[in-house]
Order: C-alpha cells, then structure tokens, then sequence
C-alpha cells in the first residue's frame, strides 16, 4: 500500500514539473509519460503533437536527468531487468522506426559507438544508434545461409530494426528486416534476422550467433517474435 502511494506521489509531483516546465511551449499539448515499472524513473515526451518541437525527457523522481530533441511516438517501452537501461522504439515519419537505448543512471543514449548526452544530439542521422547488421560476419553468414544471393540483390529499404525484449545480462534483443527486390518480385519474401547484443556503459556489442530466416507471404506467417507485432504489425 505504502508503494503504491510513494509511486502515485512521485508521478503527481512528476506531473507538476513537467507541466510548469512545457507551458513555455503549449497550454493545450499536455506532456505524455511513461514511468518505469517501479516508479523511479520516467519518459516524458513533452509537447506530443507538436512536429517537430517535441523534447525527451527522462526523469528520476522529479529531477530531469536529461533532456533530448524528439519527433514522432513511442511504441512499447522495454525496461532492462537490471534496472539501468531502458529501450524502446520510436515511430515517426512514414513506416519509419527509431531504437532509442536510455541509460538510465546518467540519461544518456547509448550508441555502437558510446554514449552521448548531449542536448543537441540528433538521434535521427545517427545511422550508428545501434550496429550496423551487415558489417557483422556472424550476420552475413546467417544470410548466405537462407539466401545465397543477398550480396548481388538491390535491398531497398536498408534495415528496419526494433527492439522487443531483455534478457538477463543486459541482453537487448533485436529484430530486423531486409527487403531484397529480386527476392521479394521473384518469390514474394523478405529475409528476417534476430539479433542479441550487450549493452553497457560504453556501447553496444555483438552478443550470441543471429538467427536468420526466409519469410514467404504467400505460404508462411510472418517470422518475428510476437513481441515486434505489438510495434509494428
């Protein structure tokens, strides 16, 4: 009961902050927030509805620990069972996804390439927010062994990649997709790749052997865990 109180007190005063801190920006565009599952930290997007003068704000109690330019929305939050990180996919533009990795013991973001912290940070041209899949040898193996002829083949959309679970040891795991054009107009498929990777203060860092799979539309279900429909159907 205690708990319960202390976690509905915190989100109040959470409430309060946030709300004198994004008058400055818009009466009628309340910020929208998403507190842990035990209370201590929360995401606040603030301004929701305004493109593109949204801000990210993670908090702890009521104490802004940092503080981010934002577009779009936030899909399923996923918090580490370690306490110290937090990921979630972020959705803006058309069909377009984000994986932001939050820090939780200093705010920052963290990247294959270390963490940043830095308010100007621009999380949407940071192609290195979380590792390049096929420089992975691991991972092009994986696909040799479902489509022998990825190498030569136009992939048309890059990789869509999503977060959609922990495991213990601060292991994110991840999902990604390659839209390959003769594949997809020759036998209506796409290749789907499962990847873990170690998260720590430093970056993020290839973790197990990545499960590749060839998915056909016309015979097959979709590949990807249940976890990444709830993101992206």
């Amino acid at each position: 009961m205690k708990s319960h109180l202390q976690l509905e007190i915190t989100i109040l005063s959470l409430w309060v902050v946030l709300s004198i801190s994004v008058r400055a920006f818009a009466d009628d565009d309340p910020p929208v927030t998403f507190p842990s599952p035990n209370g201590e930290y929360t995401i606040a997007v603030l301004n929701p509805t305004y493109f593109p003068n949204q801000l990210l704000w993670i908090t702890r109690g009521t104490k802004v620990i940092a503080r981010y330019h934002f577009e779009g929305h936030i899909g399923v939050r996923y918090w580490s069972p370690s306490g110290r990180y937090v990921a979630f996919d972020n959705h803006f533009g058309h069909y377009a996804f984000v994986v932001w990795i939050i820090n939780l013991r200093d705010g920052s973001v963290v990247t294959a390439h270390g963490p940043t912290s830095a308010s100007d940070y621009d999380r949407y041209i940071d192609y290195s927010g979380v590792p390049d899949i096929m420089a992975s040898k691991d991972v092009t193996k994986a696909l040799h062994g479902v489509y022998p002829n990825y190498a030569s083949d136009r992939n048309r959309d890059g990789v869509l990649t999503l977060a959609y679970g922990w495991k213990k040891g601060d292991i994110l795991e991840m999902f990604h997709r390659l839209v390959f054009m003769d594949l997809l107009n020759n036998k209506s498929a796409v290749v789907e790749v499962l990847t873990q990777d170690k998260v720590d203060p430093s970056g993020i860092h290839s973790f197990g052997i990545p499960q590749a799979k060839l998915i056909n539309f016309k015979s097959e279900p979709a590949g990807e865990p249940p976890e990444v429909s709830l993101v992206w159907p």
